[in-house]
């Protein structure tokens, strides 16, 4: 799955921020944890849909908060496993590079 989302330009720095919104009740207070306009990040988090295929967050509507739909919960639970190897390698001094040859 994650094949899909991790390639092109700025493809890290898209699922960094999926992320972070994953964290948050609106894309609102993700925006502005991260020091991005609202407008950005809603095209990043549309760009990171479309490749990831389909639809990774509903919006959070007046007193609802923001919410993953069952393919977002499966792609930040991916790319919290990824990155999390990679911050494990770091620390243990190993090529975060290596720790990512068997990613799907």
């Amino acid at each position: 799955m994650l094949r899909r989302i991790l390639v092109g330009q700025d493809s890290a720095q898209r699922a960094e921020r999926f992320l972070v919104v994953a964290r948050h009740d609106t894309m609102t207070a993700a925006a502005q944890e991260i020091g991005v306009t609202l407008s950005i990040l809603a095209s990043q988090m549309k760009r990171l849909g479309a490749d990831a295929g389909g639809p990774l967050i509903t919006r959070a509507m007046r007193g609802q908060p923001l919410a993953l739909t069952e393919l977002g919960t499966a792609v930040r639970r991916e790319l919290e496993r990824v990155f999390g190897e990679g911050e494990r390698a770091l620390n243990e001094g190993e090529d975060p590079e290596s720790s990512r040859e068997g990613c799907p």
